[in-house]
């Protein structure tokens, strides 16, 4: 079954802030254990109840121009920083590496066109 979003964000909230516990807010919700878990270990793994929505986009859905936004936003990323933005984005360093490529090879196709 899939959730709406604000509804996921809303039990995680009620869980990390309230006073029931995971199990009894997971059956007054109807939301089953296993889904309940999968959702805090991704709220708690950025630290953020709402980031958890925005990592549901998979890496082959970004767009040209967020593709070039991210790599712009990481280029001057220290490690440590580049890897807490990738796990907040739910992507990998791999993959900015590939869009790199990519863009790289357009332009210079771009080059090659021009008279």
């Amino acid at each position: 079954m899939s959730y709406p979003l604000q509804f996921k964000e809303n039990v995680v909230k009620m869980v990390l802030t309230g006073t029931d516990s995971q199990a009894q807010i997971a059956k007054d919700m109807g939301v089953p254990d296993s889904t309940m878990r999968y959702w805090l270990k991704k709220a708690k793994s950025t630290g953020d109840s709402t980031i958890m929505t925005k990592q549901e986009k998979r890496p082959q859905d970004w767009s040209s121009k967020e593709k070039l936004d991210a790599l712009l936003e990481t280029a001057k990323l220290t490690d440590e920083q580049l890897g807490a933005w990738c796990r907040q984005k739910g992507i990998h360093t791999h993959h900015l590496e590939k869009w790199k490529q990519e863009f790289s090879k357009d332009q210079s196709r771009k080059r090659q066109q021009c008279p």
